[in-house]
């Protein structure tokens, strides 16, 4: 049942209603999950990244064969470690090893993480990321190596700016560098991991990995319009991403 909010939108916007009801009549999607194939561990690794983001899962899910699974794992350990992050319920005591190791903890079968606070609405990943690592335990070398040099350098910057959000009594970004800087961690790095693992893959042309600049532009325009569209909620939970350089 949609929203009261989502009804008046779109009865505003009838050119993107149009194209989305042309696009569920019509889409014929290249590729499509053979779930018969799929293990008990997997599919549920795909209930997952339903339940945490409905617009990745539609574009991973008709992904080519080949990075089906690596890409659907590579969202659902950051999305893990980001759940971590946001959870400002976790003492800085608890939560900076596990961002600093992450990387190491997928590599521990049966690993799960049940300190998120009640309302963290991506808890449940947390809780049963023991599938998630099962499934990681399966690919490729190559895409797990990609894979856990994003997370290593994500889960540390990460860290580094949830120490000083401890030292400071609140998360906060004071520069436009640092939000820079901030962005790039946390979606820059997604967009270069996404690079390599199409590279090796052999699903894109190898130039890309000379092209920073396009991934992490695409990374901080995404991290960015995040942060506009959240400012009021992180506001509330003691959150300061918008630098005070720009409103000071």
């Amino acid at each position: 049942m949609p929203s009261i909010g989502s009804i008046v939108y779109y009865g505003t916007h009838l050119g993107e209603l149009r194209n989305i009801i042309q696009w569920k009549l019509w889409h014929d999607p290249v590729h499509q999950r053979d779930e018969a194939k799929e293990s008990p561990e997997l599919k549920e690794c795909f209930k997952y990244l339903k339940m945490t983001s409905r617009s990745f899962a539609a574009v991973i899910q008709e992904l080519h064969p080949e990075l089906l699974v690596p890409v659907c794992l590579f969202y659902l350990i950051l999305r893990g470690l980001d759940t971590i992050e946001d959870d400002m319920t976790i003492p800085f005591e608890t939560k900076e090893p596990l961002l600093r190791d992450f990387h190491n903890i997928l590599e521990q079968d049966g690993w799960n993480f049940t300190g998120n606070g009640p309302n963290e609405k991506d808890r449940e990943l947390c809780v049963h990321f023991d599938v998630v690592i099962a499934e990681y335990k399966k690919i490729k070398p190559e895409y797990k190596v990609i894979i856990k040099d994003i997370t290593d350098r994500m889960g540390n910057g990460m860290a580094d700016y949830a120490k000083m959000a401890d030292e400071g009594g609140a998360q906060k970004v004071e520069t436009i560098k640092d939000y820079y800087k901030y962005c790039h961690y946390v979606a820059g790095l997604v967009g270069e991991g996404l690079t390599r693992l199409f590279v090796e893959a052999k699903l894109a042309n190898p130039a890309l990995l000379e092209r920073e600049d396009l991934h992490e532009s695409m990374g901080q325009f995404l991290q960015q319009t995040n942060i506009i569209r959240d400012i009021r909620e992180d506001h509330e939970d003691k959150r300061y991403f918008w630098p005070r350089e720009v409103w000071s």
